[in-house]
């Protein structure tokens, strides 16, 4: 073993690295830019920290503000911080103020803003501290979409304007309001006519960085959206005289019966695949599609869809790896069928060959909310075109993808389960036809299928999936979650969708929630009971022909599940020793302590 002499050590101490020098580490010295990139970054971080700690004097604030000069595009968190500011009960408003203004002047160079659009109805509960109304108006200009013009928000704008008619920026902010939806009305103030609104309250801070993007030939598009420019209020309001008299040029037309004319009129225009493909994006198409059904329509766009996607999958484009096209077209489908509420018998076929050879990763979205609109089928053919398919996927997937799944089969039940069986059941009766062309708005469902059934199988399958999940994943919080959601509906079904049957889960599933350590788990399991208790005492209310024909043991079998509970949670006897029926559960004191939880606390 080597040791090193005195003098060595003095010159291993002489040559200790410096501040500069740690902060240089990693970085290649011989690259000035490298250089005074990392000091640079280093340095505008402490600024920034010491400007929100609002600690110094508000000339001083005002003087180190002006040295933030972003040379690179900068991270949305400096904008949340500033954000996030405002709830300060301590807070200087002055300097808060010339932070907003120092945000509203470099929004151009924020790289994303995603985080500050959802921080929207933070920055509009915040128009009620006069003092920051101005900027935060700014901010949200500059971040308004069609989605943040809400009835509340156009009434609670209007009552600030109506309080305190000198803000010019809220009146701006309601005209931008106005441009989404023409019914709103902007307050007309003499005061400020011509007045312009939004602008840059730092414009040589702007001109400043771009000039020093440019020195360092970072890329900067200098052109500003017309939304985001400052605009001019206008000189007087509209006329109402006017506006009134383009009503009076043009009488309302009221149509007995839907027009397909007057609305295919711009349709027809167009090649007839691009007339196909708008029927997926024109809401006024689909509505005609599903009010005045045509069986030829139907089949001419079933044939368009079918070809188009099943050519985009199989024969894909070498040079679009990324499979753009396929996910765009995937998500028009997806847009379709949310609107439409049923599917086209020709998705479902796609649906059925692309798993047969899906990976689970790819538009695992799009594919898994088309899965739920598939209509009920027979058990034996939807377990081996579906069920079964995806099953092999669960298992060997990780617990997120496998509660993905889950999640996915309680909306296919709850749309199957909003479906007018009574009707069907009628129509059956009638004896007219052995197809049901009524109950779903695409397809047809056969007389001679007992769809509930499929629907007690599928509970059956689910039921299995998430106690296999729960011991794969070890009772992973995301599998509770999904299997007691699942089952949450089940319990419901028989009341609130007249589906005759009541299906309990497993004692299984259930004693595994219930002991679980997460006081989530055990009180849904508890809420799951008491909404299937009303399911059975419903039940018996109704007619002989559409209550549910479950026989006195199965029955007794949840009535097991209620005095176990009660048992464990107030009695003190968790696991009866009288006989082996009622020990809670079918458990014994063996398979008691391998549970996910030690229930030894319930033997005394």
């Amino acid at each position: 073993m080597s040791t090193s002499s005195p003098e060595e050590q003095d010159v291993d101490g002489d040559f200790q690295k410096t501040a500069d020098e740690e902060l240089l580490e990693g970085v290649d010295v011989n690259n000035v830019d490298k250089i005074l990139e990392k000091d640079l970054q280093g340095l505008h971080a402490v600024i920034f920290k010491i400007l929100m700690k609002q600690t110094l004097t508000l000339g001083e604030t005002k003087a180190l503000a002006q040295c933030l000069l972003p040379r690179k595009n900068i991270s949305e968190d400096y904008i949340v911080l500033i954000i996030a500011s405002l709830s300060r009960k301590d807070k200087n408003v002055e300097m808060t103020v010339e932070m907003l203004k120092w945000a509203i002047s470099v929004f151009d160079m924020i790289s994303t803003k995603t985080k500050i659009q959802k921080l929207y109805m933070v920055l509009f509960h915040s128009l009620c501290q006069e003092s920051v109304r101005a900027p935060v108006c700014h901010l949200l200009y500059y971040i308004t979409k069609r989605e943040h013009v809400t009835p509340y928000r156009v009434r609670r704008l209007t009552e600030l304007i109506q309080n305190e008619k000198s803000s010019a920026e809220m009146i701006g902010l309601l005209m931008v309001y106005q441009t989404y939806d023409v019914t709103i009305t902007v307050p007309h103030n003499v005061r400020l006519v011509n007045t312009f609104v939004f602008k840059t309250p730092f414009p040589d801070l702007k001109n400043r960085s771009i000039n020093i993007r440019r020195l360092w030939n970072v890329e900067y598009d200098e052109s500003i959206e017309p939304r985001k420019a400052e605009f001019q209020l206008p000189t007087k309001a509209k006329s109402k005289k006017f506006k009134s008299k383009v009503i009076l040029e043009e009488p309302v037309r009221e149509l007995s019966e839907l027009d397909i004319t007057l609305i295919a009129n711009d349709v027809e225009r167009l090649d007839l695949s691009e007339q196909l493909s708008t029927i997926l994006e024109d809401r006024r198409l689909q509505h005609a599609l599903l009010c005045k059904r045509d069986d030829a329509v139907i089949d001419r766009v079933s044939h368009w869809l079918v070809q188009k996607v099943m050519n985009l999958a199989l024969w894909t484009n070498e040079q679009d790896v990324m499979k753009t096209e396929l996910h765009e077209m995937l998500r028009k489908l997806v847009k379709f069928t949310r609107f439409t509420k049923s599917q086209l018998p020709v998705i479902e076929y796609f649906l059925f060959e692309y798993l047969k050879t899906w990976n689970g990763f790819e538009f695992e979205d799009e594919i898994f909310e088309l899965i739920t609109y598939i209509k009920p089928a027979n058990y034996k053919d939807f377990y081996n075109l579906v069920l079964m398919r995806l099953y092999r996927l669960f298992v060997v997937s990780d617990a997120k993808w496998k509660a993905k799944l889950i999640l996915c089969y309680t909306d296919l039940l709850n749309n199957w389960a909003l479906l007018n069986w009574n009707r069907h059941a009628k129509l059956s009766e009638q004896g007219e036809s052995s197809i049901d062309h009524v109950t779903t708005a695409f397809g047809v469902l056969s007389f001679d299928v007992n769809y509930f059934n499929t629907i007690q199988k599928l509970v059956e399958h689910v039921d299995r999936m998430c106690v296999m999940g729960l011991l794969a994943e070890d009772d992973h919080p995301l599998l509770q979650h999904a299997g007691l959601t699942f089952f949450e509906l089940v319990s419901k079904i028989s009341v609130q969708d007249n589906i005759p049957d009541v299906i309990i889960p497993a004692a299984t599933f259930v004693h595994r929630n219930f002991y679980s350590p997460s006081a989530m788990a055990v009180s849904r399991v508890c809420g799951i009971l008491y909404q299937y208790k009303i399911a059975f005492e419903e039940n018996d209310k109704k007619t002989e022909d559409w209550m549910s024909k479950h026989t006195p043991e199965y029955l007794n079998h949840f009535n097991t599940y209620l005095m176990d509970v009660c048992n464990s949670l107030w009695k003190n006897i968790g696991l009866s020793k009288v006989k082996d029926e009622a020990n809670a559960f079918s458990l014994t004191r063996q398979s008691g302590s391998e549970s996910p939880a030690d229930i030894s606390f319930l033997y005394y």
